[in-house]
């Protein structure tokens, strides 16, 4: 709605909330068993938040609460181990990620592939 911006620090695994009418910065506390490290691109839909994990190869679901200020682990789900995917959106009921092809150490043609995942 405007309100907010969500960002994960790829590197900590942390989500923040930034609220864009103070300028204030918090962390968004996740439920234990949730790892975001590796987390790329984020995809919100209604109060589902799914984190596109790079190098972790998984995609996890979360469900945000009050304002978006806590986060539940719905599920962690394992995407395909020869692709790295990195940022996503969501259309017409499917999940599409960019396989960015990082770990393939040489230029293909095309270098990038967009992929339907699965989502509950």
């Amino acid at each position: 709605d405007g309100r907010a911006l969500l960002a994960v620090q790829s590197v900590t695994g942390r989500l923040w909330r930034f609220d864009l009418r103070s300028d204030r910065v918090d962390p968004v506390p996740v439920t234990a068993g949730a790892d975001l490290t590796g987390g790329d691109g984020l995809v919100l839909r209604g109060d589902t938040l799914y984190v596109v994990r790079n190098f972790p190869r998984q995609l996890v679901s979360l469900r945000l609460t009050g304002g978006f200020s806590r986060a539940t682990l719905l599920a962690a789900v394992a995407t395909d181990a020869d692709r790295v995917f990195t940022t996503a959106a969501y259309d017409r009921g499917r999940l599409l990620a960019v396989d960015s092809r990082f770990d393939d150490g040489a230029a293909a043609a095309p270098p990038y592939q967009v992929v339907a995942l699965p989502v509950r």
